[in-house]
C-alpha cells in the first residue's frame, strides 16, 4: 500500500491504518529504536508507542513523508525510553548532602575527643582505653587508644 493510501486511511480514522503502517514501516523503526536501546522489550515498547503517537497525530497533520514521519517520532521514543533507564542511576541531591554531612562530623569527631568526654576512674585506663583488635594489635592483642600506653 502506498504512503498516501495510509495516511488517508489515518484520516478517516480507520483502525487498519495502524495495521498497514505497521506492515510497511516495523523494521524500519524498529531499527531506529534498537541502534539506540539495544533491548528487544524497549525497541517493541516503542513501535508500539509510535503507532499510537502516529493515529494521535493524523489528523491534523498529513506528513509529506511518512517514513521520516514515523522514524521521527520512534526516535524522540526511544531517546526519551534511554534517558529514563540511565536517569535512575543518579545520587538523590538530598541523600547526598546528608552523606557530605556525616563525613564532616566523623573527621571533626575522634576517639581522642571522644575518651576525652568519657570520666576516667583510677586504674581504669587499662579498661577503658585497649581494644582487643588482634588485626592491627602488637603484642597480646590489644591496641591503646589512649595513647598513654605506647
Amino acid at each position: 500500500m502506498e504512503d498516501t493510501e495510509i495516511i488517508d486511511l489515518f484520516w478517516e480514522r480507520k483502525e487498519s491504518a495502524i495495521q498497514e503502517l505497521s506492515c510497511k514501516y516495523s523494521g524500519y523503526c524498529y531499527k531506529i529504536a534498537w541502534n539506540l536501546l539495544e533491548s528487544h522489550e524497549d525497541s517493541e515498547e516503542c513501535l508500539n508507542d509510535t503507532w499510537l503517537s502516529a493515529w494521535n497525530y493524523m489528523p491534523p497533520k498529513r506528513p509529506s513523508r511518512l517514513a521520516v514521519f514515523v522514524g521521527r517520532i520512534t526516535r524522540g521514543l526511544a531517546i526519551d525510553c534511554f534517558r529514563k533507564k540511565h536517569a535512575a542511576k543518579r545520587p538523590d541531591a538530598c541523600r547526598t548532602d546528608v552523606c557530605l554531612e556525616m563525613d564532616e562530623l566523623s573527621l571533626s569527631y575522634t576517639i581522642e575527643d571522644q575518651m576525652a568526654e568519657q570520666p576516667q576512674s583510677a586504674g581504669g585506663c587499662e579498661r577503658n582505653c585497649h581494644q582487643n583488635r588482634p588485626d592491627v594489635a602488637g603484642a597480646g592483642g590489644f591496641v591503646p587508644l589512649c595513647g598513654n600506653h605506647q
